[in-house]
């Protein structure tokens, strides 16, 4: 695995030294010279600019971020998970009826930003050919993790007499481990690397040069409007963003949904529980799959979305033969087998998120991306639950029709959006080619204007003509 190279020290402190005399800014965007103007993120790559680093002690430091980041995070996601295959099992076991829920009632279901917050955290840590792996090893525990609870929810399903039905028993498990997981991500989870008190002063200069290097954009308490214009102007943001929405529907199928799905296939409610961990199991391996070769492999360094898109093929192939598979229990293995390889398409969430994570240049514009991409997750979450009618309890024809529509849309939109990125990385590399000082930034999907490659001090917004070397204001 490649690492950053040290910048030398010169020219480090030649570009900070431009920044100080030119481009220094009040959060109101007035002029000012004065350093302490300047956020935790400037004040280190000043006072530590000219610190160079070797191959080995970067290594060791990546090792120990890794340590403290990817545990945690990994936690924390695949408990969310965990959350919601709770919601399907407490479904199978019950709380549909104790609850007098009819109709839509159950389908209301609301959605953590929890991942999207672990997302901005992992690429103010990690640069563009770090963060794969890392989103994989985190969301990996999606699947994962459910797996030893959907244990203990079968044991729980034995829970007959007493005053806690079983279901509320598994509602209680969940809310005990999210407390204490509130607990320990607060005390743990580092906000920044500038802020980290684990690492040692060079430690912490050493991380967040590696990363203000790869102009991903450290952390930066002033949202900047002129970044949120820019985003909106950017059709790749949409075509993303839009991705997210098509993407998300067969969440529904695959978490809260599943057990009934499951149980009307003729299984008492006891085995549907247990039949919903193959669901999980397929969708850890699938997020390996579609998140190690990135990493590791020349090949498929820029084919996260192609990954993506032959997942939710299989996915979709899963929805099918549900559909059309005949009601009757001869064919209920048939069934079950469609529905275990629709979690396939689960892996789509992490593949969006880290393409938004390692190609918006901006702290601002990241959070713009995110939120927005994050929103319409919700909005997705919220409709295809609707389409679940409770008339068609346990087959579902209305709902299945429509996840496997937006599925197709899916599939579309993000072959349509992986061509287009690849179109403009052409571009700029002929551009390059034509003209060595066109300086490009070397990103999967790169989702910057034209030839301008936007960088952020935290109150220094600035951005560079490579050409010209000029630094001008506020992106004009």
């Amino acid at each position: 695995m490649s690492f950053p190279q040290p910048t030398p020290a010169a020219n480090l402190r030649e570009h900070v030294d431009e920044v100080k005399e030119t481009i220094s800014l009040t959060p109101t965007g007035k002029e000012n010279g004065d350093d302490n103007d300047l956020d935790a993120v400037a004040q280190i790559l000043m006072d530590q600019g000219d610190i160079e680093y070797t191959a080995e002690e970067h290594r060791r430091l990546l090792r120990k971020i890794d340590w403290r980041i990817v545990p945690l995070a990994a936690w924390a996601c695949g408990l969310q998970f965990v959350d919601k295959s709770g919601l399907g099992a407490a479904a199978t076991y019950g709380l549909r009826d104790d609850l007098h829920l009819v109709g839509q009632e159950y389908s209301w279901l609301f959605e953590s930003c929890l991942v999207p917050g672990l997302l901005l955290v992992t690429t103010m840590w990690y640069t563009q050919e770090e963060q794969p792996l890392r989103f994989g090893l985190w969301t990996m525990t999606n699947g994962a993790l459910p797996v030893p609870f959907l244990i203990i929810y079968y044991g729980l399903g034995h829970v007959t007499t007493g005053p806690i039905t079983s279901w509320r028993l598994i509602f209680l498990t969940i809310g005990l481990l999210s407390s204490f997981t509130g607990v320990l991500m607060f005390a743990f989870m580092p906000d920044a690397p500038q802020s980290a008190k684990w690492l040692s002063e060079r430690e912490r200069a050493i991380a967040v040069k590696r990363v203000a290097q790869a102009q991903l954009g450290l952390k930066d308490t002033h949202f900047k409007w002129e970044q949120v214009q820019e985003t909106l102007r950017d059709p790749h943001a949409w075509l993303l963003i839009l991705q997210m929405l098509f993407s998300q529907t067969a969440g529904s199928v695959t978490t809260n949904f599943l057990g009934i799905v499951i149980k009307g296939f003729g299984y008492t409610a006891l085995k549907a529980q247990l039949y919903t961990a193959p669901n999980y199991a397929v969708q850890a391996v699938t997020q390996l799959l579609v998140s190690g070769p990135p990493t590791f492999f020349a090949f498929f360094r820029n084919k996260k979305q192609p990954l993506a898109a032959l997942a939710s093929i299989i996915g979709v192939i899963g929805i099918i033969i549900i559909y059309v598979t005949p009601p009757e229990d001869q064919y209920q293995h048939r069934r079950l087998a469609g529905c275990i390889i629709i979690s396939a398409s689960g892996v789509n969430y992490t593949v969006i998120m880290s393409i938004i994570g390692a190609n918006f240049v901006g702290f601002t514009r990241k959070q713009t991306v995110t939120s927005a991409a994050f929103f319409l997750y919700c909005v997705s979450n919220i409709v295809t639950p609707q389409t679940f009618l409770g008339e068609e309890s346990p087959r579902y024809h209305t709902g299945l029709a429509f996840v496997l529509a937006c599925l197709s849309v899916y599939i579309g939109l993000s072959t349509t959006t992986w061509v287009l990125m690849r179109l403009e990385n052409n571009r700029r590399e002929s551009r390059a080619r034509e003209n060595p000082e066109y300086a490009q930034l070397k990103c999967e999907e790169p989702m910057q204007w034209d030839n301008d490659l936007y960088t952020e001090d935290s109150n220094v917004m600035i951005k560079l003509h490579t050409a010209k070397k000029k630094a001008s204001i506020n992106g004009n």
